[in-house]
């Protein structure tokens, strides 16, 4: 291309036109429904807050403590045991695996 050919750069209608061009209130065409979306969002809250619990304290506390000590007990027993089901699984496994590996080998 040649220097000589001049480029324009795109120019924004300025405000003055978009006054002339239409309305002059500032308000869309949607402006009813744009409204009554906002009063609808506002008023979206109200009704979906939850319903205030009352929690009685004392039992709540009273049932989680109760069943921390129940862990504790079943930790307190267990603890150290050997896991005799599953020992006992693996032997069955063991067993239904050797069996397996005789009659393929027939």
């Amino acid at each position: 291309m040649s220097d000589s050919v001049h480029k324009t750069e795109a120019v924004a209608p300025v405000v003055g036109f978009v006054k002339r061009a239409g309305d002059h209130s500032g308000k869309t065409a949607d402006y009813d429904a744009y409204i009554r979306d906002l009063e609808d969002r506002r008023n979206r809250p109200v009704h979906y807050r939850p319903a205030k619990q009352e929690i009685n304290l004392v039992v709540a506390l009273d049932s989680e403590l109760s069943a921390l000590e129940a862990g504790a007990t079943d930790f307190e027993k267990s603890y150290g045991q050997p896991n005799t089901e599953l020992i006992e699984s693996r032997k069955i496994v063991a067993e239904l695996t050797a069996r397996l590996a005789e009659e393929q080998a027939k």
